[in-house]
C-alpha cells in the first residue's frame, strides 16, 4: 500500500519509486552526522565568529562547485554519476577531519581541509534533489512522498544519535557519516538516468544556452529571494548550538530539536500536491519563509524552557517541509529541458553566496548582541526576503500555474 502512494500515473515504476525512497532514507540517515560538525568545532575552541568563518569559506567554495557540477551534469547528461562522485569523494574526505584536530596549527589546517573538500560534499543535497525531482517528474511519481521518507529517517536517526551522543562523541560522527553514505551510493548506482538519449544528442549539438535562464524574470526574482532567504537560514541554522548553550538548554539537546523539526517536514511534503492545485508555488514558498520567521521571533522573545524551545521549533519544520517540496519543483518548472541541472546549480550557488554573508555576519552579530536579539534580527531578515519576493510577483508578469510534478 505504501508504494502505491508514490504514483500519479499508471506508467510509474514501483521499483524505481522504492529505489528513490531508499536513496532518500539512507542519505538522510547519514546526513544526520554532519549536524555535529559545529559542535565538534565548538569543542575544539572555535567561537561563534570562527565557526561562521568556516561556514562562510565552505559556502564560497560551494559557489564554484555547484555551478561546475551542474554544467558537468548537463554536459555528460548524467546527474546520477555526478551524485556518486560527490558522495564518494565528499564523505571519504569528511571522515578524515577529526584526525586533523591534533596536528600542528590545527585551527588553520581544519579550516583549510573542511573548506577545500566542501567542493564535493557541499553539493550533495542539491544534486540529490535534482535527481529525485527529475525522475519523479519523468515517471509521474509523488515527489513529496518520496522526499518525506528522507525526513522521517532523518528525524528517527537524529533522536537516536542525540540520545547516545555522550558516548558516541562528536569526533566519531565524521567516520560514521562516511560509512553510512555507502548504501545511498550503491542505490544511486542502480537508479535510472533522468532524460533520454535522443534529447542528449540534440543538446550536445546545440550547446547549453545558459543565458536563457537570466532572461527569465521569474527565475531571476527567485534568485534574489534566495539570497536574502539564505542569509537568514545561515543566521538561524549555523548558530543554533550557541543559542541552546547561552539559553542554558545544553548542546546535547541539539539533535532532539533537529529530529522534531524533521518530523514536522512530513505533513506538508505529503500535502504539497494538493496545496499546489489551489496555490501558486511562489506563494507556498513565501508562506514557508514566514513560518521560519515566526519561529525566530518566538525564539527571540518567549522561549523560557527546553519544552517551549522544542515546541516553537516545529514551526521551522513545517516551513522547511513546504520549502523543500516547493523550491526544487518551482525551479524545475522554470528551467528549459536542457538546463534543468544548471538552473538548480546556479540557484545553489546563490544560496552559497548568501551563506558567506549569513555565516560571516551571523557569527560576529551573535557574539555582539547575544541569543535573543540575534534571533529577532533573523526573523526580520526572513520577512525582508518575503517582502522582496512578493513585490517581484506583484510587479512582474503573471506567474505560471503549478504543475503536478510532485
Amino acid at each position: 500500500m505504501f508504494i502505491r502512494r508514490f504514483h500519479l500515473e499508471k506508467g510509474s515504476s514501483a521499483r524505481e519509486a522504492a529505489k528513490l525512497a531508499g536513496v532518500q532514507m539512507t542519505f538522510w540517515i547519514g546526513w544526520v552526522m554532519t549536524s555535529y560538525q559545529t559542535i565538534f568545532l565548538k569543542e575544539q575552541g572555535f567561537s561563534a565568529a570562527s565557526v561562521g568563518l568556516v561556514n562562510a569559506l565552505m559556502s564560497a567554495v560551494a559557489i564554484a562547485a555547484m555551478t561546475f557540477w551542474g554544467m558537468v551534469s548537463d554536459k555528460i547528461h548524467s546527474v546520477r554519476k555526478v551524485n556518486m562522485i560527490l558522495l564518494i569523494v565528499g564523505f571519504g574526505s569528511y571522515a578524515v577531519i577529526p584526525c586533523l584536530a591534533n596536528v600542528p596549527n590545527a585551527f588553520l589546517v581544519l579550516i583549510l581541509f573542511i573548506t577545500v573538500f566542501n567542493f564535493f560534499k557541499g553539493s550533495t543535497t542539491i544534486f540529490l534533489d535534482n535527481l529525485t525531482v527529475r525522475i519523479c517528474s519523468g515517471r509521474g511519481m509523488h515527489y513529496g512522498v518520496i522526499r518525506s521518507s528522507g525526513s522521517v529517517a532523518y528525524a528517527i536517526m537524529s533522536l537516536l544519535v542525540a540520545a547516545n551522543i555522550g558516548w558516541i562523541g562528536s569526533a566519531n560522527t565524521f567516520w560514521l557519516g562516511a560509512v553510512l553514505m555507502i548504501p545511498p551510493i550503491v542505490l544511486i548506482f542502480f537508479c535510472e538516468e533522468p532524460g533520454g538519449r535522443s534529447r542528449a544528442k540534440s543538446d550536445k549539438k546545440n550547446g547549453l544556452p545558459v543565458g536563457l535562464l537570466f532572461k527569465d524574470s521569474q527565475y531571476v526574482a527567485f534568485l534574489v529571494f534566495t539570497f536574502v532567504f539564505y542569509v537568514a537560514i545561515g543566521f538561524e541554522a549555523s548558530f543554533l548550538p550557541y543559542y541552546l548553550d547561552e539559553m542554558g538548554f545544553g548542546t546535547n539537546n541539539y539533535g532532539v530539536l533537529l529530529a522534531f523539526r524533521a518530523f514536522m517536514e512530513v505533513p506538508l511534503l505529503l500535502g504539497l500536491s494538493k496545496l499546489s492545485r489551489h496555490f501558486r508555488m511562489q506563494y507556498l514558498i513565501m508562506v514557508a519563509a514566514m513560518l521560519m520567521a515566526l519561529e525566530c521571533f518566538l525564539f527571540g522573545s518567549v522561549v523560557s524552557s527546553l519544552v517551549s524551545c522544542v515546541g516553537i521549533c516545529l514551526l521551522f519544520g513545517l516551513g522547511n517541509g513546504l520549502y523543500l517540496g516547493a523550491s526544487p519543483n518551482y525551479i524545475y518548472q522554470l528551467a528549459p529541458d536542457q538546463l534543468k541541472a544548471t538552473a538548480q546549480a546556479i540557484y545553489a550557488s546563490v544560496l552559497s553566496a548568501a551563506g558567506i554573508v549569513g555565516n560571516l555576519l551571523g557569527g560576529v552579530l551573535f557574539d555582539a548582541v547575544g541569543a535573543r536579539p540575534f534571533y529577532l534580527i533573523t526573523g526580520a531578515v526572513f520577512m525582508a526576503a518575503v517582502g522582496l519576493f512578493l513585490l517581484s510577483q506583484l510587479m512582474g508578469k503573471k506567474p505560471k500555474t503549478a504543475e503536478a510534478e510532485f
